[in-house]
């Protein structure tokens, strides 16, 4: 499924439900609070969102749900998606490794937090 199919519901879409353990626990989508910080609320007792400041991030194929890469450039390592939660123009994707990557719209600003 393309990211322009997924934006046409306009609603939560969990992809691959399992691969987000306790994550989707966290987020109501009737909820007009960003999900990072209901992440953030819901995960205080893992640390919470925490994004990684000193890491250059970039997505790889985000157009391509199932298919997008998580790169970290400062550190040359790349991560497979396992799942994407999407609401309006606002989505967060799981992948390996328990990387989150999150973006309030298609534009951005990404932020990427470990979620283990």
């Amino acid at each position: 499924m393309k990211l322009a199919d997924m934006q046409a519901y306009g609603t939560a879409i969990i992809t691959e439900v399992e691969n987000w353990g306790m994550i989707p626990s966290f987020f109501d989508p009737e909820d007009p609070t960003p999900m990072k910080d209901q992440f953030d609320a819901g995960y205080y007792h893992g640390g919470g969102w925490r994004p990684h400041p000193n890491t250059k991030w970039e997505l790889i194929n985000l157009d391509e749900v199932g298919g997008c890469r998580l790169h970290s450039i400062t550190h040359d390592e790349y991560f497979e998606e396992r799942g994407r939660l999407y609401r309006g123009d606002e989505f967060a994707i799981i992948f390996d490794s328990d990387f989150v990557a999150y973006m309030p719209s298609n534009e951005g600003p990404l932020e990427v937090s470990r979620m283990d």
